[in-house]
């Protein structure tokens, strides 16, 4: 009897193992994909200017908060933005700085630059470099990003603007 209760508990021991460890990898390669789905999306939508690549990486119902475009927003208004961006900084490019993956969420700090040669919200462009920060957060849902959630440093660019137009020429 004291045999079958120690074979019985060593296969079970076993089991949970085999399951915990199967299950983590499973999971980890979850995280992966989910992460390098987000990697994609900023290489090909900002750093290669491909404005559709977001469409087809996102759910019918993706949604956007706390956007720079407005408190909501869809593909087509993020889309629209990030052309005004591109047409005010050409050259805009993004590093990510972190990426982390739990879950179904992908979570990124990234420092964007560019140079100041289109016309920006009514101000004359400088010609010169500016930096801004970001952290951003997206539920990934089927291999797809369902929402997005960005606070991007903006009124560091705006700075970094201002005392480029205050500079003598």
């Amino acid at each position: 009897m004291r045999q079958t209760v120690i074979v019985s508990v060593f296969v079970a021991a076993i089991s949970i193992v085999g399951f915990t460890q199967t299950g983590g990898v499973g999971m980890d390669n979850q995280l992966n994909e989910n992460k390098a789905l987000i990697k994609r999306l900023f290489e090909e939508e900002i750093n290669q200017k491909k404005l559709e690549t977001l469409e087809s990486m996102v759910t019918p119902d993706y949604i956007s908060h706390n956007d720079s475009v407005s408190p909501l927003s869809n593909v087509q208004q993020g889309t629209k933005f990030l052309t005004s961006v591109f047409a005010a900084f050409p050259d805009t490019q993004v590093i990510i700085e972190d990426i982390i993956a739990e879950a179904d969420k992908v979570v990124v700090r990234n420092t964007w630059r560019g140079t100041f040669r289109g016309p920006w919200m009514g101000i004359t462009p400088t010609g010169k470099s500016v930096t801004w920060t970001g952290i951003v957060m997206w539920r990934i849902k089927n291999g797809k990003i369902a929402e997005r959630w960005a606070n991007t440093n903006f009124p560091e660019v705006m700075q970094q603007i201002a005392k480029q137009t205050a500079e003598p020429k």
